[in-house]
């Protein structure tokens, strides 16, 4: 499970690298990616892995407070 920081930390990092916005679920989507691989390296290491990266339905306060961290 990750935390709602670590959602916020991943949506940041995807809208600055990225350029796009992205919503919460597949903000938790990464999360959950970089947390298994931080945590858990052998079982990513050698393999694809993949995030399905859907909408961009963020509303202003949501993405305020994205931006502001």
């Amino acid at each position: 499970m990750v935390s709602e920081d670590e959602i916020t930390a991943a949506m940041r990092d995807y809208i600055r690298l990225e350029n796009q916005l992205v919503e919460g679920a597949a903000g938790a989507a990464i999360a959950g990616l970089l947390q298994a691989a931080g945590s858990h390296p052998e079982l990513i290491r050698g393999t694809t892995a993949a995030v399905i990266i859907c909408g961009a339905r963020i509303e202003d306060s949501a993405l305020i407070d994205v931006s502001l961290v």
